[in-house]
């Protein structure tokens, strides 16, 4: 195998508390024959290490390595398990909903730096709420509330509709649907169908289609197809019929629609064994494909081909990869002898996916990570698994973690949303909103639980252009005795890990000594200035001069603190 170079977790292991070094690896099969320091100098040990993993590189070493490591003067950190950064503050946390039932469906960064928030809503005018209900004082179905929020979390502007939009499509349109059945054009196929309703710029209806068989069809998610048209993804218990093509294999099986712009079905395909089989999550791939997330109880039958580990009826995470026609490429189940759960996925620039859920199991089945709780899964571009990691709630003791979304960050790294629960104490229990930060590798960066005692449940979490987050979701208001929510939203503040006031995300000096002055890029003057730098010469001051001159200018520094700094470097030996 070529060397290539990767990055890679040093695991050092001789009755020792386990540690990491981020350095970068070069690997050939399973050796690393050397590695970059934090420097960015290439460095290659007297012997190659032999690894546990290729990717990561899990590299067990014994004390003499460990001192020679020591001795390159690396900087040596705890893992993911030890030390961690503490969260970005809270800046502002909103509760906004009406004197009715309002469930946060969607949540989203717009242009202008603020937010809009989408969900059903039975309310009518009252709180925060300033629009009558379209179903009138007491509806029966609700109508889509939507709120504008600036950047501060101040509603701006807020309008209600009868149609729910699922994607918004090329041409200024979106495709959706009613949320009131009776604007229905399309027949009745069955049970239960997916109804998809396509509107042009102006809001007109252009086509109004229903899909599915005898049985109970539902919706997962409708994606757009890089060669035009769309997919159309969720689960069926429909035998062939209606204008269902697929065979019907369990209760339910995962279903995949082919449509084209106009709404006419291409193909369709299903994917299951004889149980249940229930899809979550679906993303197209860049080879043109599709990859299907969820979760089965189905042995090796149907068409399911890949072993069942759980017992007693309970899920193993199902992951399917098709191609571009819907033809299944491969499939792998992970999980252990008790329930395992696929909520969301991501794929990786270098190849591969991140899968995220929970798992009740111990290590049984392919399930090797210790813990029960949060689950984070990395496999290759076969499915194959890599590593896996399982997360709860920091400082946390009677809780029990679900993972359900993640994205990526713009430092490469991951953000997972999901839910804590935990005993009340009365024979029930609360969950409360988490939000779980993750670098490249799957190390843990920092996690936030946001208690209100309630049981709240996650809309979403995403990154933020400011480099901070937003979190959102819904979360109970009185009275008790009726179902009853209001919209839930949390603004985190940019990350700023070495606490200069510049944000990671435009901070180009990441590491800045505690107390430092630093300009709007993050860097101090010693920073703009290294000894290596343009004054290498101690009596060459002009870099000191110049950036001495910018900070005084920006008001940063005095006229005398200025002086002094250029004195300092006229007297330094720098250079000598």
């Amino acid at each position: 195998m070529k060397p290539t170079e990767k990055p890679a977790v040093l695991s050092v292991h001789d009755r020792l508390p386990q540690i990491e070094m981020r350095v970068m690896v070069v690997t050939e099969g399973f050796r690393c024959l050397g590695y970059r320091d934090a420097a960015g100098a290439w460095v290659t040990p007297s012997r190659p290490f032999a690894l546990k993993d290729s990717i990561p590189c899990s590299v067990y070493v014994n004390m003499k390595t460990l001192l020679f490591l020591h001795a390159l003067g690396l900087a040596v950190l705890q893992t993911a398990h030890g030390q961690q950064r503490p969260p970005p503050p809270v800046q502002w946390q909103r509760t906004i909903g009406g004197m009715e039932n309002d469930i946060l469906w969607r949540i989203e960064e717009t242009r202008g730096d603020g937010f809009l928030l989408q969900g059903p809503s039975f309310s009518g005018v009252g709180k925060d709420r300033a629009l009558p209900n379209l179903g009138g004082p007491f509806p029966v179905v609700p109508d889509l509330w939507s709120v504008t929020l600036d950047a501060q979390g101040r509603i701006l502007s807020q309008s209600v509709s009868d149609f729910a939009p699922f994607l918004p499509t090329a041409d200024g349109g979106v495709i959706g649907r009613y949320l009131n059945a009776t604007n229905k054009m399309s027949p009745s196929l069955g049970g239960n169908d997916i109804w998809l309703v396509r509107l042009d710029a102006s809001g007109q209806r252009v086509w109004d289609r229903t899909y599915g068989g005898t049985g109970d069809d539902r919706l997962v998610v409708i994606l757009p197809a890089r060669d035009g048209g769309f997919l159309v993804a969720g689960t069926s218990t429909s035998e062939p019929g209606g204008n269902k093509t697929s065979p019907a294999f369990g209760e339910p099986d995962y279903w995949v629609l082919r449509l084209d712009e106009s709404g006419n079905l291409r193909w369709d395909k299903s994917f299951g064994g004889s149980q249940a089989d229930w899809l979550h999550t679906v993303q197209q791939t860049r080879d043109g494909g599709w990859i299907l997330g969820g979760i089965s109880t189905s042995f090796t039958d149907g068409n399911k081909t890949s072993p069942q580990y759980s017992l007693f009826g309970t899920f193993d995470a199902w992951l399917v990869k098709l191609d571009a026609g819907g033809n299944k490429l491969w499939e792998n189940s992970y999980g252990g002898t008790d329930a395992d759960w696929l909520q969301g996925l991501l794929e990786l620039d270098e190849g591969g996916f991140i899968l995220v859920g929970w798992t009740f199991s111990l290590p049984s089945g392919n399930k090797t990570s210790e813990d029960t709780g949060g689950w984070v899964i990395r496999v290759d571009d076969r499915g194959q698994k890599m590593w896996e990691e399982t997360f709860n709630a920091a400082g946390v003791t009677f809780g029990f973690t679900y993972l359900s979304g993640i994205q990526k960050t713009f430092d490469d790294g991951f953000i997972i949303g999901g839910q804590t629960q935990f005993a009340d104490g009365l024979g029930g229990f609360t969950t409360d909103l988490y939000a779980l930060r993750l670098d490249h590798a799957g190390n843990k960066l920092w996690d936030l639980l946001y208690r209100t005692g309630g049981r709240d449940s996650l809309a979403g979490v995403q990154q933020t252009r400011d480099g901070g987050f937003i979190i959102g979701g819904s979360t109970p208001t009185p009275p008790v005795d009726r179902p009853s929510n209001d919209f839930l939203v949390i603004k985190l503040a940019p990350e700023d890990d070495d606490q200069d006031g510049v944000p990671n995300r435009v901070d180009q000096c990441p590491e800045t000594a505690p107390g430092a002055i630093v300009d709007a890029s993050g860097c101090s003057i010693q920073q703009h200035c290294p000894c290596a730098g343009p004054w290498r010469n101690h009596a060459d001051v002009r870099c000191v001069k110049e950036t001495a001159a910018r900070f005084e200018a920006a008001g940063l520094i005095s006229r005398s603190e200025n002086s002094r700094l250029i004195n300092a470097a006229a007297q330094s030996d720098c250079g000598k």
